[in-house]
């Protein structure tokens, strides 16, 4: 681990481990793909690791498009302890607008701190074949808690998060289903997360188990300009059961999984932020669809309301870690399950099935790991519903 954790060290056995400094590097090792050189240790010796000072320039590119130019860059030491990340779409005609993040991320301290400012044009959604987006510009401050475990794989934290969002509807775009607010809210979550680590486990895991819980509030009589509650739950599982007998891959990654959803709106909130489904043609940030909307895949209906249950069952398996310029190929079969209580407009509840296949891929595109999706949705009749498309990106929900 020499040149990466600072400490040099002989190879001698160790019979008693004080931590699992195995679990430790899942844990902070961050999303980009980060490296020091190795140098070759010829004795034995200790030495302080002070992350400040080993902070360096890890990826950048600028590129040149026909009206705007494009540029993104990461600073960060070695585990991640410290990251500093930045992108912008900068317009050659000052007369055009400009959009840009920046992100500063220290895991060294605790609580971690994520700290975030951007202005883009955020994709709000498909309607009769048409794009629409909406000019956003958010501040978030989100303070993360861990709690410690000798548990194998397996994190556990809570935390807090501050957010500031203005959301104006693009001037070029009529979409009148999507509103223009300036607001604060405030945000608490819990988490619990179990991973055995494999090959690509993050989009294809043998073996997980995840409960998350999270609250967002704002109120009027604290001048936020909104007053709702909203809570979410989520579970999701999955195991692959033939992981230590199967003979080759694609026996060994069998998977089944499920991915369930529970969330309830009380009060006044945006309508694009409350809870409902939509078409499945959506980019989507982490585990997250834009907006924390949830979508069955197949359905083309436009719906919003005050509860939803959501339930993704998939059996997959993982074709190829490398496939030409494909870092992860997978197939899979789904049947979904959705309810809406309390829908906007109406008087009674929505039930939505469907059932389909998939191909999915994972491409590192400007040094981010895009998972893409391709697949067929029917009904449980065997009518065909939709042929769909869907991009995830590897942001954390929370800094959206």
């Amino acid at each position: 681990l020499d040149g990466v954790t600072g400490v040099q060290t002989c190879a001698l056995p160790i019979y008693n481990l004080l931590q699992n400094y195995y679990t430790r590097w899942i844990d902070t090792k961050p999303l980009y793909q980060l490296s020091d050189p190795v140098p070759s240790a010829s004795h034995t010796e200790i030495q302080a690791y002070k992350p400040f000072k080993n902070i360096k320039w890890r990826q950048g590119f600028a590129l040149p498009l026909t009206d705007y130019a494009f540029g993104t860059f990461v600073l960060s030491e070695a585990l991640g302890k410290h990251m500093v990340v930045g992108s912008a779409l900068l317009p050659y005609d000052s007369a055009n607008d400009k959009y840009w993040m920046l992100m500063y991320m220290n895991n060294s301290f605790t609580p971690t701190i994520n700290l975030m400012a951007m202005q883009t044009k955020w994709f709000a959604g498909f309607e009769e074949d048409k794009l629409f987006y909406q000019d956003m510009k958010k501040v978030s401050l989100s303070a993360t808690y861990p709690v410690n475990t000798n548990l194998q794989f397996t994190t556990m934290n809570y935390g807090f998060a501050l957010h500031y969002t203005d959301i104006q509807k693009d001037k070029n775009d009529f979409l009148t289903y999507f509103e223009n607010a300036h607001f604060a809210n405030t945000e608490a979550f819990a988490s619990y997360i179990y991973n055995l680590p494999w090959r690509n486990s993050t989009h294809h895991p043998v073996r997980q188990l995840k409960l998350n819980y999270k609250i967002q509030n704002a109120s009027d009589k604290l001048g936020m300009n909104l007053d709702y509650t909203q809570n979410s739950f989520n579970l999701s599982s999955a195991i692959a059961p033939l992981l230590y007998v199967g003979k080759n891959e694609q026996l060994k990654t069998i998977q089944i999984s499920t991915n369930n959803t529970y969330e309830t709106l009380t009060g006044n909130h945006l309508k694009q932020f409350m809870p409902g489904i939509d078409q499945y043609e959506y980019f989507q940030a982490g585990s997250q669809p834009a907006f924390s909307r949830f979508y069955l895949r197949g359905f083309e209906q436009t719906h919003t309301c005050r509860q939803i249950f959501n339930s993704q069952n998939e059996l997959n398996v993982k074709l190829a870690d490398t496939f030409l310029i494909a870092n992860y190929v997978g197939a899979g079969i789904f049947a979904d399950y959705t309810k809406l209580l309390n829908v906007d407009g109406q008087n009674s509840d929505l039930e939505y099935k469907a059932m389909g296949y998939e191909i999915k891929t994972l491409i590192n595109l400007f040094g981010m790991d895009v998972l893409g999706k391709y697949g067929f949705a029917y009904d449980f009749k065997g009518k065909k519903l939709k042929e769909y498309y869907l991009f995830s990106l590897p942001f954390g929900a929370n800094a959206f």
